[in-house]
């Protein structure tokens, strides 16, 4: 079965190598062949809407960039093809995203994992977020289940002896326990000898022997039972933890229905698991975790080593999941936040280029919230030494509004605001000024004259008293030109009207006239 796939303009769009390339924040329509069944598809764990009246699927990439898979099934048929989603092409080019990427991962590895669909990162060496651990594991489910069969099929049994009262008839070998009772029991003795037995008229006696049996209650498989029970109660918790952040977080739309995606598949896979364990004779058992005769036991079966091997990392301290959502490939952060994020580093960078001699150091914030996704309390710090005068470059702060500003000295005259980088100026010689900069995935005409409404509400609304009240000047941060933007990236426009836009592009170096036009804005407070 071939599959095709339109962009919204009805443009084909082909497959290169066995690798289908799309383009983030864009819709597109895969088509089914006809057939007499109803058709399926997923993009990952996502299953996709069908048209009726398209006649085809509804591909929605929502802004993200990384790989998945997409999975048609039609008329018993399945078909998968790998796919490469790459950022707009009038934003970034594919180097200059992979140059984001390696510049947020040698800053704060694990910094690129967030909940999006597409894949990329690394697990972390100890514990992990829902979304890396839905990712890294689950696809082990199917195969953990088909090991579980196999050991119910052919279980490992255990030789137990019991004694047992039986018919002297039926003994064929008699054991040293049982022959020292038929001495203490002369009357039952007799019936050993046939001829003495006929004459006395004797039924035939009940003596005590061993009888062994063959049982499945082995220590591997109470191990087994332990086991496949943790891993079903690790999806569950999964299954909860992705569910409530698709409820409770703020979210794209893309992002929650990835998140309930993945719930499902957790819930499923957990679902299946226990069902299993019910219908063969291991939910029967009494669970128990390993000892030395289940291991020997493991290490000597290769269908029982295949279920522990199957099961163990989903126990593992790496694989262990975390109370919040912060080998193998992890779904993304959107990708506008990431562009937030590395202005964040690039702008450091910008500053410590120019700042000859200044010592800088960073806050992570509390419970490492930048690793979360929120970042407030996040910030670089650069000191002079000689004099104290200093630089603060912080990450999503808080305004709070009016009304709730209690003894804040910062706040908005209007609503709560969070630019997303704040820039702070104090020198003993120079008044205290600060600045703010808003990081803006966009390029288009309309898209960037919209970003503009920021910067006027904050120069407008924000007031921060210990460091002069107003905002002495703002700055949109965006990844390209557009040419028909241009006037508003001109010097004599920002001269003019106090903000403006620059372009900042990953893979370049830093950027030192933009450090500079940052210190002009700021009133010089800070000299290099």
């Amino acid at each position: 079965m071939s599959l095709q796939v339109r962009d919204a303009d009805g443009l084909d769009q082909h497959i290169v190598d066995g690798v289908l390339h799309l383009e983030e924040a864009r819709t597109y329509h895969v088509d089914a062949p006809p057939g007499a069944g109803a058709p399926r598809a997923w993009l990952g764990p996502l299953e996709l809407p069908w048209s009726q009246e398209r006649g085809s699927f509804t591909l929605e990439v929502g802004h993200w960039v990384g790989s998945a898979v997409l999975k048609v099934a039609h008329d018993a048929q399945e078909t998968e093809v790998a796919v490469q989603v790459a950022p707009r092409d009038e934003k970034l080019s594919d180097g200059a995203w992979l140059a984001l990427l390696a510049d947020l991962e040698a800053w704060s590895p694990g910094l690129a994992i967030g909940l999006e669909g597409g894949g990329v990162g690394a697990v972390q060496s100890e514990g992990t977020t829902a979304t890396v651990l839905a990712t890294a594991l689950l696809p082990l489910v199917p195969a953990l289940v088909r090991a579980v069969q196999a050991i119910a099929a052919a279980p490992r049994e255990l030789a137990a002896s019991t004694r047992e009262d039986v018919p002297l008839r039926g003994v064929r070998r008699a054991d040293r326990e049982t022959l020292h009772w038929l001495a203490r029991h002369p009357a039952a003795a007799r019936a050993v000898d046939p001829w003495l037995a006929a004459h006395a008229g004797e039924q035939d006696p009940y003596v005590p022997q061993d009888i062994t049996h063959e049982t499945v209650d082995h220590s591997v498989n109470r191990y087994v039972a332990w086991l496949v029970g943790r891993v079903a109660r690790v999806l569950g918790d999964l299954s909860v933890v992705l569910g409530d952040a698709a409820v409770k977080r703020r979210l794209q739309p893309d992002t929650a229905q990835w998140c309930r995606a993945r719930a499902r598949a957790a819930a499923g896979a957990a679902d299946e698991l226990s069902t299993t364990l019910r219908r063969t004779f291991l939910g029967s058992l009494t669970p128990m975790p390993v000892t030395e005769a289940a291991l020997l036991a493991v290490q000597d079966d290769p269908v029982y080593a295949r279920a522990h091997a199957l099961a163990r990392p989903f126990l593992s301290p790496r694989f262990r999941l975390r109370e919040s959502l912060a080998g193998g490939e992890a779904p993304v952060r959107p990708s506008f936040e990431l562009y937030e994020l590395w202005t964040l580093l690039a702008v450091q960078r910008a500053l410590a280029g120019i700042l000859d001699g200044w010592t800088w150091t960073w806050k992570q914030g509390r419970e490492n919230d930048l690793l979360a996704g929120f970042g407030t309390g996040a910030a670089f710090t650069a000191r002079r030494p000689n004099d104290g005068a200093r630089l603060e470059l912080r990450y999503n702060m808080t305004f709070p509004g009016y009304l709730a500003r209690g003894t804040s000295d910062r706040y908005s005259i209007s609503g709560e605001r969070r630019p997303d980088i704040v820039i702070s100026f104090e020198s003993p010689d120079e008044p205290h000024s600060w600045i703010c900069l808003d990081a803006k995935y966009r390029v288009r005409r309309q898209a960037l004259a919209d970003s503009f409404a920021s910067l006027h509400i904050y120069r407008d609304a924000l007031r921060w008293e210990t460091f002069g009240g107003r905002c002495s000047g703002g700055l949109l941060l965006v990844p390209a030109i557009d040419p028909e933007c241009q006037p508003w990236f001109a010097g004599e426009f920002r001269e003019r009207f106090g903000i403006g836009a620059w372009r900042l592009t990953p893979g370049e170096p830093p950027d030192l006239d933009l450090a500079r036009l940052i210190l002009a804005m700021g009133g010089q407070a800070v000299r290099a």
